[in-house]
């Protein structure tokens, strides 16, 4: 019956959805033909799994800022590594659960895909994605799996990829990066137009900054043109009251005081809702933030901040707007050159989480990466689930593959300076790395063993500006009350917060809003949560 009820609403997008979606999103791409006359490099024999017939597989395992070039060198060197011949489906990032969704209930699906916003129980309930055995990795993967066991003896890396079953549907990738937290961004010219000197830390000196940045021209436009900010640092502003909520995620929790809540819920949030009430009746919320700052390409931009519309952006990486150099290349972080490409005067700094009556912080996680699974139709054939197991376990056991697919080719695309750090020949831009093969394969990660001796600096970055107070996230099993409740949760959170900041509902429709949330699907699934927490322990 949760099989029927999922594909029936799934089925229901496509009235709404077909229409809109472009050939990339609704067919696959011609299988390439693999060259076999290119050498390949150290290591790279072909796979004994495979025989001498090439291995097609339909490939989701990455981030699809770009759709791969077919002959680029670095995909044409990994399908000869593994004789395979890749077809790569391409789904728009910025509209993942929908464009994909529209296929799936088509029938189509890829053979290993990579598995967004916690939809790892839908997924599973439709029988696109199928149970992995750790087992089964021990056997296939065995480098990965002593991998993620080092760096995390306590098994909790495990959890993302369970379900309350207690099976195992996948794995997640070990991520140095999701040790630290996101961090707030400041338009430094704007600072110093108003004539603040230091990046706010408390909430009363990002107040001031606010009507600063709304009342004092800080683009120098001689026009009231420009707002505080959007809707990407209120997390920052509600962590200040104790609990860093989304509101683009109304089912988010942390842990306090040794229980699971949701951060939407805490008392204390009434009161961070009645302040930004009040910013926003005084003009320096721009009215835009109910439709968000990024209007499209890569997730992390915020429009709005590079527009010279809001002074203040967050829920973003400390590497985003890294300056040029060894964090991310020549031209800097992604986020740093489009800013710069926009607003070449632009400065921008990096900030703390801000202090407030109750707290400082935002949410943070262990080092989870994101979760990749093995679908139904790769287990067809036990060559394909080989294939990409052993990928998988190269990463941990071949250096030089592991710094191909997540770096690029050596000479091309990076040299290694006399400290054996990495120095890049090429503006790191999202969409150019997609389409010559780079971050393909590397299951949006690679080995954390590389990465942090080969990018000290940006580790180094890191702890500079990343190791501020924060709200933990539990790593836990997906537990199925959550599942079934999560979307209303989140369309509950999401209108009530919004009426209250608008105005359209007083502040004291909080205790109503809380009230509802409870009554659909948040006492179940906070009961589940903290059984299954608790199990853990």
């Amino acid at each position: 019956m949760k099989k029927l009820v999922c594909m029936i609403l799934i089925m229901g997008l496509l009235g709404s959805l077909f229409v809109g979606c472009t050939s990339e999103d609704s067919q696959t791409d011609s299988t390439p033909t693999t060259d076999n006359t290119k050498e390949t490099k150290k290591g790279s024999e072909k796979s004994e799994t495979t025989g001498n017939e090439a291995v097609v597989i339909d490939w989701l395992a990455y981030q699809t800022s770009a759709q791969p070039d077919e002959e680029a060198e670095i995909v044409k060197m990994v399908e000869e590594r593994y004789n395979v011949d890749f077809n790569f489906w391409f789904i728009d990032d910025q509209k993942w659960n929908e464009a994909l969704n529209v296929r799936l209930a088509s029938g189509d699906m890829p053979d290993v895909m990579r598995i967004r916003d916690d939809n790892l129980f839908n997924y599973v309930e439709q029988g696109v994605v199928v149970e992995l055995p750790i087992e089964k990795l021990e056997e296939k993967a065995p480098d990965f799996v002593a991998a993620v066991n080092a760096y995390d003896p306590n098994g909790y890396l495990w959890n993302k990829s369970k379900l309350s079953d207690g099976k195992n549907y996948g794995w997640s990738m070990v991520q140095l990066d999701a040790k630290y937290h996101t961090i707030l961004e400041w338009r430094q010219d704007w600072l110093s137009n108003v004539g603040i000197t230091k990046v706010p830390e408390t909430l009363e000196e990002f107040e001031a900054a606010m009507y600063a940045f709304r009342n004092d021209d800080p683009n120098q436009s001689g026009q009231q043109d420009t707002y505080g900010m959007s809707i990407k640092a209120m997390n920052a502003v509600f962590g200040a009251f104790g609990s860093p909520t989304n509101i683009e995620n109304g089912s988010e929790v942390m842990i306090k005081d040794g229980e699971i809540v949701f951060t939407a819920t805490q008392p204390e949030m009434k009161e961070a809702l009645a302040l930004l009430n009040k910013w926003y009746n005084d003009g320096i919320i721009d009215p835009e933030f109910i439709t968000g700052e990024n209007t499209g390409g890569y997730w992390a931009l915020s429009h709005a901040f590079m527009n010279d519309r809001v002074g203040v952006t967050g829920g973003i990486n400390y590497y985003h707007y890294a300056p040029p150099g060894k964090i991310e290349g020549p031209k800097g972080g992604p986020c740093y050159r489009e800013t710069k490409a926009i607003n070449p005067n632009a400065e921008v700094t990096l900030g703390s989480p801000i202090e407030g009556p109750y707290g400082q912080g935002v949410l943070k996680g262990g080092m989870a990466g994101e979760l990749f699974g093995i679908t139904a139709k790769a287990t067809e054939s036990e060559a394909k689930v080989d294939v990409i197991l052993t990928m998988l376990n190269d990463i941990f056991n071949d250096e030089e593959y592991s710094m191909m697919v997540s770096h690029g080719i050596q000479g091309t695309h990076f040299e290694l300076d006399e400290s054996g750090e990495v120095n890049y020949l090429y503006d790191r831009d999202p969409v150019q790395m997609r389409e010559q093969g780079i971050q393909i394969f590397d299951f949006l990660t690679g080995s954390p063993d590389v990465r942090s001796k080969i990018m000290s600096s940006r580790y180094e970055y890191a702890e500079k500006y990343a190791t501020a107070p924060y709200y933990e996230r539990p790593t836990m099993p997906s537990v199925d009350a959550l599942n079934e409740n999560k979307e209303t949760l989140k369309r509950i959170t999401e209108e009530a917060y919004i009426q209250i900041i608008t105005g359209e509902k007083s502040v004291d429709y909080f205790d109503e809003f809380e009230t509802l949330f409870n009554e659909n699907g948040g006492d179940e699934s906070l009961k589940a949560l903290n059984e299954t927490y608790n199990s853990l322990k």
